[in-house]
């Protein structure tokens, strides 16, 4: 009996592979070992992870001066500056869980984002929200030099990055996740060949 189970062919639907190539070990290998970076790939990985890091920075700005304002608000002729504050904060906290999702990989929140806050996935989008930003803390008022370098600082970071995604898209077009991947995904693309699919288009 067990000589004739040698015999026996496997059956149709595992010989067949539908147009994939098995995985090859040399190639499951290739695919977990990074390949190293070039000049120009930590160069265009710097400038976005310094965006990212002023980013955050700014958003912990923007919660310390609307926490700030609140504590300016004296009379009840003053209550449209408390929302302006507390937009201010929500607004910070909206951006810093964005970049967060960006930063390290969570899929949940990710999802949430995409789904309820897409146009914060497009730089132009993401940037002319910070301008918006700017303006609700030149709303706030008091106390006057922090609001107001604030706001011009927001409103001068998002008009450079219009400016620098104009220019230099590839600064946003990064995967965090997979440093080879800096131009276009390149890397992913090898990786689905690697592992038998088809590349995406």
């Amino acid at each position: 009996m067990t000589g004739s189970n040698k015999d026996t062919p496997p059956p149709a639907w595992l010989a067949q592979n539908n147009g994939f190539q098995p995985i090859q070990q040399d190639d499951l290998e290739s695919t977990t070992t990074s390949t190293p970076m070039t000049d120009s790939q930590r160069g265009v990985m710097l400038v976005h992870w310094v965006i990212k890091l002023v980013s955050i920075f700014f958003c912990g700005l923007m919660m310390a001066t609307a926490i700030i304002g609140i504590e300016y608000i004296t009379d009840i002729d003053s209550t449209e500056k408390l929302f302006v504050a507390i937009y201010l904060i929500f607004f910070a906290l909206l951006l810093f869980l964005q970049e967060l999702s960006e930063i390290k990989k969570m899929e949940r929140l990710e999802f949430f984002f995409r789904r309820n806050f897409g146009f914060m996935y497009n730089i132009l989008g993401k940037a002319l929200f910070i301008v918006f930003i700017a303006f609700l803390c030149f709303g706030l008022g008091d106390p006057v030099a922090l609001t107001y370098s604030t706001g011009f600082g927001l409103a001068i970071f998002g008009a450079l990055q219009v400016g620098l995604y104009l220019k230099y898209p590839e600064y946003f077009e990064v995967n965090p996740w997979d440093p080879n991947a800096v131009h276009n995904g390149s890397s992913s693309t090898a990786s689905a060949s690697a592992l038998g699919k088809p590349s995406p288009k």
